[in-house]
């Protein structure tokens, strides 16, 4: 079992509103379609989610000091919902069986962190040799009133639920650096660690569901909580890179890794 999360920065431009990057995730999905055995598929919202929810600080819960919070839920739920839309699509263009399951259904977040998933549609799915598909929403929360359920939390929680061997986390560069990718001397991490992740520096860019800074600290906390599963970070746009992690052969990117 894989879990594969399709980051945000790769499927849209996360710069412009509801700019869906369709060419490279048909490109991602003729890859994936070549996987012999079962995986759940994870996306980010990109700027179908993070722009209007920053607009409306939908991440800080419900306050009575941001106007028009109500709209602005309602108007990320529904452009998450038309990416996932989209994303679906090119997927059945490949013939791969897949099935939408959305958080804001089967989620419930406390304080902006998931509560509790009901497990049994992505079961039934698999079960039925179908392809569960999922992404990052807005959902209801025990303490916030509401909160984002990011596809980063998602997909450590099906990792774990489901006792995946491995979880690749796809974005728009190889992997994590020792700063910023663009940077002039930027590295590449082969392996990144507790001990190394305080050297992230200036890499600690956030958007309204974290940054790598989080995604990689969540990635470690998961794998201090004894889950044996492999974790990477690696490229979506490496179409060669990407086929050769999918199939098990020597890849390029980033391993969490915990000493």
């Amino acid at each position: 079992m894989q879990v594969i999360k399709l980051g945000g920065s790769v499927i849209t431009d996360k710069r412009e509103y509801r700019k869906f990057n369709r060419s490279a995730t048909k490109k991602i999905v003729a890859e994936i379609s070549r996987i012999d055995g079962q995986f759940i598929l994870v996306h980010g919202a990109g700027s179908f989610g993070h722009i209007k929810a920053r607009e409306y600080a939908l991440h800080m819960g419900k306050r009575s000091d941001v106007e028009n919070q109500e709209i602005g839920f309602s108007l990320v739920h529904s452009d998450v919902r038309d990416l996932n839309l989209r994303i679906m699509n090119v997927l059945r263009e490949s013939a791969l069986p897949a099935v939408s399951i959305p958080p804001f259904n089967a989620v419930i977040n406390e304080n902006g962190k998931i509560k509790r998933i009901n497990m049994e549609h992505f079961r039934t799915a698999l079960a039925l040799g179908l392809v569960p598909v999922t992404f990052g929403d807005v959902v209801f929360d025990e303490k916030a009133g509401f909160s984002i359920c990011s596809g980063d939390d998602l997909t450590l929680e099906l990792a774990r639920s489901f006792n995946a061997h491995r979880v690749l986390f796809l974005c728009d560069v190889d992997g994590v650096y020792d700063r910023p990718p663009n940077a002039s001397g930027a590295k590449l991490l082969p392996e990144i660690s507790p001990e190394t992740i305080q050297h992230l520096g200036s890499a600690r860019h956030a958007d309204v569901t974290g940054s790598i800074y989080g995604k990689v600290q969540k990635c470690i906390e998961f794998l201090e909580a004894g889950n044996a599963t492999e974790v990477w970070i690696l490229s979506g746009k490496n179409m060669r890179n990407l086929r050769n992690a999918l199939i098990g052969k020597p890849f390029i990117g980033t391993k969490v890794v915990i000493k």
